[in-house]
């Protein structure tokens, strides 16, 4: 089984006496194991909310999960199996069978649709990181063989392996320079058009980042800072601002000293926020390794009731402090002053501030 007694317990109720050591639920990454736990745990206490078929659904894909080897298909299923087990904690929740004619969402949950999404970490960037270090480890000699890559599979970095099995990079590939507009692009990519949402409801984007991308809560802020090394180095990685950014507003790069100002430290950003451009979309539920986040859409068509919210606050784990949460005045009031915030802080960067109140 998975090694968690409280995971395994939890899976043979639901009929899984095996887990394949390959596979996803075998993982044992403290983070996710947890995840799993803290999932089938609220789950089993909300079972009457769930409908027959989409009990009959989870039991079939948690099947598939235990004894599947793990890909990039069965991350995705993994981020809609636990999306639903944790919805269940706030409301009734249907599958939606798929239909020919028009796209749909993945749950309904209460009154609201919630389409799952879980974006995968660069594959060819994956592909040079195992080439690179086998041919590393090829050509050294001796019991022991060490091999160090550095890769970059969130954003990629334009290196691909061709038909000979050389690494190359295409020199026109710009993700290294510009990584928060790659991250934007990659958090997104296929729901970017809102097919699966329909107009007059709450819509909701569950985005599983933890499967694929293997994201932390402080991976979503609009900006982090660590101090090494004597200095403290500050940088946006983009997940917050595919959602409420503006084209054209600043990012720092990541290990930006704003005690040594460059010219070289800041770039612009390419889209607007998906929110500002999809009205159609009440919130987003992001799923992280260490928790569970929920931004709430300023500009949408249909925003979220007090009860709704409510509702959406008490999902598990659910980090309050890194959510953005409230009425959509407030929250563009919010998103206004961070975006000021950022652009001083940009041109402080640049050596260029003038020495003015950064609020709006």
């Amino acid at each position: 089984m998975t090694g968690d007694v409280e995971v395994d317990v939890r899976l043979r109720e639901l009929g899984i006496d095996e887990v394949v050591s390959a596979s996803l639920l075998a993982d044992s990454s403290s983070d996710l194991v947890r995840g799993w736990r803290t999932a089938l745990d609220r789950a089993s206490r909300r079972r009457e909310r769930f409908s027959r078929e989409a009990q009959t659904w989870l039991d079939e894909k948690l099947a598939l999960l235990a004894s599947t080897p793990a890909d990039d298909a069965m991350r995705s299923l993994a981020a809609e199996v636990e999306a639903a087990l944790r919805l269940s904690w706030v409301g009734q929740v249907s599958r939606i069978q798929e239909r020919n004619d028009a796209p749909t969402t993945d749950f309904v949950v209460d009154d609201v649709n919630v389409e799952v999404y879980c974006p995968q970490q660069h594959v060819d960037e994956r592909e040079v990181m195992q080439v690179n270090l086998d041919q590393q480890v090829s050509s050294q000699v001796g019991p022991v063989r060490v091999a160090i890559a550095i890769g970059h599979p969130t954003t990629g970095s334009g290196r691909s392996v061709d038909a000979n099995g050389n690494i190359q990079r295409d020199p026109r590939n710009r993700a290294l320079e510009y990584p928060a507009n790659k991250v934007i692009d990659r958090v997104l990519n296929s729901k970017r058009e809102g097919h699966q949402f329909r107009e007059g409801k709450s819509n909701v984007l569950w985005l599983d980042l933890k499967h694929g991308f293997r994201a932390s809560t402080c991976d979503c802020v609009p900006l982090r800072s660590v101090v090494a090394k004597d200095t403290c180095f500050a940088g946006s990685l983009g997940v917050w601002h595919a959602f409420y950014g503006e084209s054209g507003s600043p990012h720092l790069r990541e290990r930006t000293a704003l005690e040594w100002p460059t010219r070289q430290t800041v770039y612009r950003q390419t889209r607007a926020g998906w929110f500002r451009d999809m009205p159609l979309v009440s919130a987003a539920v992001l799923s992280t390794l260490d928790g569970v986040l929920v931004f709430e859409n300023p500009w949408a068509a249909s925003p979220f009731n007090t009860t709704t919210r409510n509702r959406f606050i008490r999902l598990s784990e659910l980090r309050p402090e890194l959510s953005w949460l409230g009425t959509p005045a407030v929250l563009q009031a919010d998103v206004t002053s961070v975006l000021s915030k950022l652009s001083w802080l940009a041109q402080l960067a640049e050596g260029s501030a003038e020495q003015v109140d950064p609020s709006p």
